[in-house]
Formats: C-alpha cells, sequence, structure tokens
C-alpha cells in the first residue's frame, strides 16, 4: 500500500516560494513504527496565517529531489562525482527514514531540507556516539537550495519551520558541512550550531578521475533553544 504523508506549505508573498513540512501524527518517531496522517496545512507567511488542508503522496516529490541533489552538488563549490543509483538508494532511504522541508515555487522544487535519525548516519563519529544519545538526536543530512534562489532566506526559513515542529523527544540537532563551504558554516552558527567533531571524507570529483579530501565538520545545537534566545547572544 502506498504510503501517504502530510506537509505544512507556507507561502512567502515577496518570492512566492512555497514550504512543505512532512508531519506526524501517530508517530513513533525513534522506533520507527508510523501510522502518517494523510492531511497538510496550508499556511500563507503574510500578516494573518490562512490554514486549509490537502493530500500529498509520500514519494511525491522524489524525482525532484534526486534532481535538485545533482543540480546542487555537480557544479560550483561542492561539485562532485555522483553516481544516480546510488543517489537514488539514499534519497529512497531518506524518505522512508526521515522527513523534511520544501521550498515550491511556481510548482517546481527549489530548496529542500532532509533529516533522519542520527543513529542511522554510518559515519557519525565517536566523539558523538560517546557523548550523545543518538536515540534522540536528528541528523539534518541534507541543505540544499537551488543556486537561482539562493541569498533569498530560504534555508534559513526552512531551517526554522523544521525545528518549530521538532519531536518533543528530540534533544539534539546535528548538520555536517565542508570546513571550505564558509557560506553554509556561517548560517549554521547564526542558527545557534557549534562544531562537535570533525571527520575526513574521499568523494570522486566531478568526472570520476581523482579523488577529493574533504573534512568535514559535524556541528550540534540543543533542541528547543528559541530564536530570540539565539538572536540575544549574537547581538
Amino acid at each position: 500500500m502506498k504510503k501517504l504523508a502530510p506537509f505544512f506549505i507556507l507561502y512567502r508573498n515577496f518570492y512566492r516560494t512555497t514550504i512543505f513540512f512532512k508531519l506526524k501524527n501517530t508517530f513513533n518517531f525513534f522506533n520507527l513504527n508510523v501510522v502518517i496522517c494523510v492531511k497538510c496545512l496550508n499556511l500563507h507567511i503574510t500578516k494573518n496565517r490562512m490554514i486549509e488542508y490537502l493530500q500529498t503522496n509520500d514519494d511525491k516529490y522524489r524525482d525532484a529531489l534526486i534532481a535538485l541533489y545533482i543540480g546542487c552538488f555537480s557544479s560550483g563549490l561542492s561539485a562532485q562525482h555522483i553516481d544516480e543509483d546510488q543517489l537514488s538508494d539514499y534519497i529512497d532511504f531518506i524518505l522512508n527514514k526521515g522527513y523534511g522541508v520544501l521550498a515550491i515555487e511556481n510548482e517546481l522544487l527549489v530548496a529542500a531540507l532532509l533529516c533522519f535519525p542520527l543513529k542511522y548516519d554510518k559515519d557519525v563519529p565517536i566523539e558523538i556516539t560517546d557523548n550523545y544519545n543518538v536515540d534522540n538526536c536528528i541528523y539534518i543530512a541534507e541543505l540544499m537550495v537551488t543556486e537561482q534562489k539562493r541569498g533569498f532566506g530560504i534555508a534559513k526559513k526552512m531551517m526554522e519551520e523544521f525545528e518549530n515542529k521538532l519531536d518533543t523527544n528530540v534533544t539534539d540537532l546535528f548538520i555536517r558541512v565542508w570546513d571550505k563551504n564558509v557560506l553554509a558554516l556561517t548560517l549554521y552558527e547564526k542558527q545557534g550550531f557549534t562544531s562537535v567533531a570533525t571527520i575526513l571524507q574521499h568523494k570522486l570529483e566531478k568526472g570520476g578521475a581523482n579523488l577529493l579530501l574533504m573534512r568535514k565538520m559535524y556541528l550540534n545545537k540543543k533542541a528547543g533553544i528559541s530564536y530570540a534566545e539565539i538572536n540575544h547572544k549574537n547581538y
């Protein structure tokens, strides 16, 4: 039986972007016993928010997520070789184990935040497993924005909506970022994340001929910290 998944949908009138957030109705997240609600909320981000309901298929944006990933990681600073079969399996894994926030503009996917329980991250270092209860941690595996839509605050808004809807059992958030990706690091630090561990990863450069050694930083943030607290601290 095909699973149905709900999403919050939020419209920002100044760039007409729609953000979807997958919800859990009866969702024992950490044991993955899932009974998912088939409705979603439509929230217009204006002075007054209006709420509507609609149905969404779980895999509705699967192909669009694959295309977005390829677009984000086949050019620019993070350009690398992408095996499309492995990528398809990876996206399917996230859809099965995790959830996320998607930004839609004119019916096209322009950004996505994808996450799953940290215990499913095969690369998580011992510094984290020894000091955190990974059963209560969420790993933000991907935060992708298409090149044409960067600089409009979409990633920041998706992170805020994602954190506002976290399960109450979640104690910590983790995200992994390449240490040369200064723009991403700056964004995450402004959102309250701090570095707690590093790993080295080998990736194939675009074209598949050479290996690229990447130092990845694991950043942590305690769940439940308000953005007012973060802004006050940064100020």
